[in-house]
This record gives C-alpha cells, sequence and structure tokens, in this order.
C-alpha cells in the first residue's frame, strides 16, 4: 500500500512536510485574518506568529521535520523555499519599508530570519519554548517596514 501512495521514504517524507505545513499556514492565516489583517497589521502578524510557534512547540516532532527537511536532499530544499515564499502572503498589508530596499528582498530576508530563529532554537532542542520568541520574532518582521 504504501508505494501504492508514495514512491518511496523522500515522497513520503515531502507529502508530510507539505500536508503538514499548509494545515500551519492555513490556521495562521485565519488568524492573521481574524485579527485585522490590513487594518491592524502589526497585531495580524503577532496572530499569524503566535500560531505557528504554538503549534511547532505543541508537535516537537512535526518542528523537527519542518526545520530537516532541507536533509531529504534537493527536493527538500525546494520544498523549504516553498513554504518560505508562501510567507510572503503575510506582507502583503505590510506598508512600504525603506524605498532604496527592493521589497521583494526585504521580505524575503525577513521571513528569513524568521526561519532561522525557529530553526535554531529546534535545533538546540528548545522547541516547548518556541512561543517565548514571539515578541523578539514580531518586532524582526514589523520593524523593517516601521516608518521612521
Amino acid at each position: 500500500v504504501f508505494y501504492e501512495l508514495f514512491s518511496g521514504k523522500e515522497d513520503a517524507v515531502l507529502a508530510a512536510f507539505r500536508g503538514g505545513t499548509q494545515v500551519v499556514v492555513r490556521a495562521m492565516e485565519r488568524a492573521y485574518g481574524e485579527e485585522g489583517g490590513a487594518s491592524d497589521w502589526p497585531a495580524a502578524v503577532r496572530a499569524g506568529l503566535r500560531v505557528l510557534l504554538t503549534v511547532l512547540a505543541q508537535a516537537p516532532a512535526f518542528a523537527t521535520m519542518v526545520v530537516e527537511v532541507e536533509s531529504v536532499g534537493p527536493a527538500g530544499r525546494r520544498a523549504r523555499a516553498e513554504l518560505l515564499a508562501s510567507f510572503r502572503r503575510f506582507f502583503v498589508d505590510a506598508p512600504p519599508g525603506p524605498p532604496w530596499v527592493p521589497r521583494g528582498e526585504l521580505v524575503d530576508t525577513v521571513v528569513g530570519a524568521v526561519h532561522a530563529a525557529v530553526h535554531r532554537a529546534v535545533d538546540e532542542g528548545r522547541t516547548a519554548e518556541l512561543p517565548r520568541l514571539l515578541d523578539s520574532l514580531v518586532h524582526v518582521v514589523v520593524a523593517p517596514f516601521t516608518p521612521a
């Protein structure tokens, strides 16, 4: 039955990764929208990040898979890149940011910083402590788009 559904172990891991991350991103979108989205972008960002950190803290095996998917090889790295690119949707409502910095580059840098912080905490065995990163991560996301 396994081989009827998947071509191998790598395919199964990637399917679990994609399925799980889709569920998490949808939950983040709901929280983001319920908190106001465009009308209060910083609060919406906080709500979305709170969901992400809470889910990962409550599901340590999933959190480990999320940060280790790149070890699957090129397909894992592509899946990680697709996930990180999917977070761009949370910046549609953000203020413009500095005019001298290309918006796409800024968004990808901010998303990468959040990923790096989560990755480090999971690698260090601090998955249960992920919700404590909320204030720092909200600052990292919101600050570059806050007018000086």
